[in-house]
């Protein structure tokens, strides 16, 4: 209570129209017109399902995050000016809210309705309550058995390995040109000397022959 005055704490929250929701749901629900007597006696589709309660329930807490947020703000913005009678700010407040409410309550009703969300939580519902019955309905390749998915496994490891294996080979084939390379740089490099000890190896062989020839003559001498 501020002033004298019983404020409410909490705006009015977003109020979806389910009666106009379980109608639209109803509608689309069969795809064939229903004769006078089924239509009197089908029943309407329940379209509070968790999903939707959850919807709603996301919509309560968005707007009660708003309008303390909205408050907050009011307070920090005029609440120097209305020191002496807090009340104003709250009804600035209440009247905003009111306002923003009845306006986004209309939107989303429009948007619900339109694109009929009511059905399409309610189904999707029931796709997940339904999901595990049956083994036949584990999802697997149209037309492939369980034998045949094995065998499709089984190639696929192997074309695993022999692509594992091929890279290996052409990694190992890599450093071998790359060692064979090397060789090749390092025998033309050593062309030359090889040639130059060869010429070495021939002079000294002529100089012992020239050597030899003399000492012969002077012995003869």
């Amino acid at each position: 209570m501020r002033g004298g005055r019983n404020v409410d704490p909490l705006p009015v929250s977003f109020e979806l129209n389910r009666e106009k929701m379980a109608e639209a749901a109803a509608s689309t629900s069969s795809t064939a017109a229903p004769s006078k007597e089924s239509a009197e006696t089908a029943p309407v589709p329940d379209c509070e399902s968790k999903r939707l309660m959850l919807f709603q329930s996301c919509l309560d807490s968005l707007n009660k995050k708003l309008s303390d947020e909205y408050k907050e703000c009011l307070k920090q913005l005029y609440g120097p000016a209305f020191e002496s009678h807090p009340q104003y700010v709250d009804k600035i407040h209440d009247a905003f809210m009111k306002s923003f409410n009845t306006d986004v309550s209309r939107r989303m009703q429009r948007f619900l309705e339109e694109h009929n969300i009511a059905q399409k939580l309610k189904e999707l519902e029931d796709i997940s309550e339904n999901q595990f019955e049956g083994v036949d309905k584990a999802w697997r390749p149209t037309g492939l058995s369980a034998v045949q998915q094995q065998v499709a496994v089984d190639i696929e490891v192997k074309m695993n390995m022999m692509d594992k294996l091929q890279k290996d080979l052409d990694k190992e084939e890599a450093e071998l040109q790359e060692l064979m390379a090397k060789a090749t740089k390092y025998r033309e490099q050593s062309e030359p000397v090889r040639l130059g000890l060869e010429e070495a190896e021939k002079k000294k062989k002529e100089l012992e022959a020239s050597v030899m020839k003399t000492m012969e003559m002077l012995r003869r001498d």
